[in-house]
């Protein structure tokens, strides 16, 4: 499934956040966010699951950071 790291500066942008303050609430370097943004690096769980926790425990229920496969048949 791939990544939506669009969805990774949408919550930047709502909350105001800079690279280092979303990179200091997941326990990140600035560059690993300006990579998962960019579309450069994908997170492995853990990171992606503290990105659902910090977009869920601020209200952001519709960013979606990955989307589910096509069904192909």
């Amino acid at each position: 499934m791939p990544f939506v790291g669009k969805n990774v500066r949408e919550l930047r942008a709502r909350e105001e956040f800079t690279l280092a303050d979303l990179a200091s609430l997941m326990g990140l370097s600035s560059q690993q966010i300006d990579h998962y943004e960019k579309g450069l690096s994908q997170p492995k769980i853990e990171p992606l699951d503290r990105l659902y926790e910090i977009a869920r425990q601020r209200g952001h229920y519709d960013l979606v950071f990955y989307e589910p496969p096509m069904n192909r048949e």
